[in-house]
C-alpha cells in the first residue's frame, strides 16, 4: 500500500505527522485484503486476520 497527501493526524501510516506530497509505501506485516480510509483515520485488514488502525485516535 502506498500513502500520500495531508498526514495531520497520521492518518497515512507513516509513523510521523508530516505532509507527504509523494506516494510513499508503508510496511505492514502481511498482504492486505482491505482498506478503510476517512478524513482523519485509515485502516487496513490483513490476511491473516489483523487489523492495522492509524490516525486521529479520537474514538
Amino acid at each position: 500500500m502506498f500513502s500520500w497527501g495531508r498526514n495531520d493526524h497520521g492518518q497515512l501510516g507513516l509513523g510521523r505527522t508530516l505532509y507527504q506530497p509523494t506516494p510513499t509505501k508503508v510496511l505492514l506485516s502481511g498482504p492486505i485484503t482491505q482498506i478503510q480510509c476517512g478524513l482523519l483515520h485509515s485502516m487496513a485488514l490483513l490476511s491473516d486476520g489483523s487489523l492495522y488502525c492509524w490516525g486521529n485516535n479520537t474514538y
